[in-house]
């Protein structure tokens, strides 16, 4: 799904992080508006997806995720995170410098998805 996901978003130009923590997802989709709203509504559409939540929708000055990344964390294989296009914002230390330095809502929602107990 990860593969088909990627041709498609590099096909219609959209990028972001997808985040898996505990059974729930926490995505961020950034490119031209109307290609973002297409890729979300072929998510909400996809049966595999339930309860699916619109957080933040507004522009952006720039594209804070140009590479189109996948962060896990606790994985039964921990071979996946040796991947290039694996994220490692979900396995990296919390750090106050990190989170002030990025102070963007996405950012802010990414946080605190990781922060979670």
């Amino acid at each position: 799904m990860l593969e088909q996901a990627r041709e498609l978003n590099a096909s219609n130009d959209v990028s972001g992080l997808l985040l898996y923590r505990d059974g729930a997802f926490l995505q961020v989709l950034e490119g031209e508006r109307s290609r973002v709203h297409e890729t979300y509504e072929r998510i909400r559409a996809d049966s595999r997806h339930t309860r699916v939540t619109t957080l933040i929708d507004e522009p952006a000055a720039q594209r804070e995720f140009p590479d189109w990344r996948m962060g896990f964390f606790a994985l039964d294989d921990p071979s996946v995170l040796s991947r290039p296009d694996v994220s490692q914002f979900l396995t990296e230390p919390a750090t106050h410098e990190s989170f002030v330095r990025e102070p963007s809502r996405a950012r802010r929602l990414l946080w605190m998805f990781k922060l979670r107990t």
